[in-house]
């Protein structure tokens, strides 16, 4: 059976975690008003995306903390928000908490339904390895992703056909950054395959 979506703010915020955690996209835009007020860790997710892509990356990582330690974050959402925090940290030259968040993050990556959600994880992962000279382990990080970005995935063709009938920019913006990340996995993983044995 079809799910529908009941509103336009559950379609894009259901788009916008799609964005982040398939593709790792930050999306900009303006915070939540003072007296609208956060109430999970959905909501703390798609603000720490804006904080990000606005440029106030303390603000960021306030909120994807917030998220992260919220009693109902788990699954998908929390292995968004733990990526959210690894990527802005990472901005920050903090690669080795960078690093701490994309374990944990791959530690929660059974809980991911798609396979190209659980590939993404493991890019993350495998970039932050490469940056802090783990070379041999970023190379078993980007063979796992690709592995996982090419496996036919029903949940996630099913996911973009939902979308492309309500939000089809963001549809066809998905497929092409999926695309891409398909792409910069392989290259790295060239890249790595060369130089260590």
């Amino acid at each position: 059976m079809r799910r529908s979506f009941a509103t336009k703010r559950q379609v894009l915020r259901r788009a916008a975690a799609a964005l982040l955690l398939l593709c790792g996209v930050a999306l900009a835009g303006p915070a939540a008003a003072a007296d609208e007020p956060i109430r999970d860790p959905m909501d703390l997710n798609l603000e720490g995306m804006r904080a990000l892509g606005a440029g106030d990356l303390e603000g960021a990582v306030a909120l994807y903390s917030r998220g992260i330690d919220h009693p109902q974050a788990s699954g998908p959402i929390l292995i968004s928000l733990l990526l959210g925090r690894a990527r802005v940290r990472a901005i920050q030259g903090d690669l080795d908490a960078a690093l701490a968040d994309a374990d944990r993050a791959v530690a929660h990556a059974g809980e991911a339904a798609s396979s190209v959600a659980r590939g993404n994880v493991y890019a993350v992962r495998g970039l932050l390895r490469a940056e802090t000279g783990r070379r041999k382990e970023a190379r078993d990080d980007f063979e796992t992703a690709y592995r996982l970005l090419q496996a036919p995935d029903p949940e996630y063709a099913d996911m973009l056909s939902r979308m492309e009938q309500e939000v089809p920019d963001q549809a066809r913006q998905l497929r092409r950054q999926n695309e891409a990340l398909l792409d910069s996995v392989w290259e790295r993983l060239k890249e790595l395959r060369a130089e260590t044995p």
